[in-house]
């Protein structure tokens, strides 16, 4: 099943607009184009994998504004999206969340995960995050 053209064409314009907000730093007004968009989307919305990447970029402007908590609840909806469950990028940045708030434990289970699908993912990261999972 597919999403109607015309919808779809609406969906990857608001993103596509979000993604050049959010390379000039104007994350908020990026925000609202990304839930504009994340309206559009058709229920269940879980089902598209459209869901999957506003999610996680509505995340990712969370996480870049410090605001671990929203991000966080971003990135967890994100994973329950179709096919998210082997994207080592969202288990990763939701387990940076996780720790940025003190959920040590959850954090190490969300960042092992993400090692499992793909260890190459910690090359640019914060080195804390891999000493995280190997200590564990």
């Amino acid at each position: 099943m597919d999403i109607e053209d015309k919808i779809l064409e609406k969906i990857e314009k608001l993103c596509q607009k979000a993604e050049q907000l959010i390379d000039q730093n104007k994350l908020a007004n990026a925000q609202k184009l990304l839930f504009e968009a994340y309206e559009l989307v058709p229920e269940l919305k879980e089902e598209w994998e459209e869901s999957t990447y506003i999610l996680v970029s509505l995340g990712d402007t969370y996480l870049w504004q410090d605001n671990f908590p929203k991000a966080l609840d971003a990135y967890t909806d994100a994973l329950k999206c179709l096919n998210a469950d082997q994207n080592p990028y969202i288990y990763m940045r939701k387990g940076q969340c996780l720790a940025a708030l003190g959920q040590t434990e959850e954090a190490i289970i969300s960042l092992k995960k993400a090692y499992e699908i793909d260890q190459e993912i910690f090359e640019d990261e914060d080195p804390q995050y891999l000493k995280m999972v190997l200590a564990n």
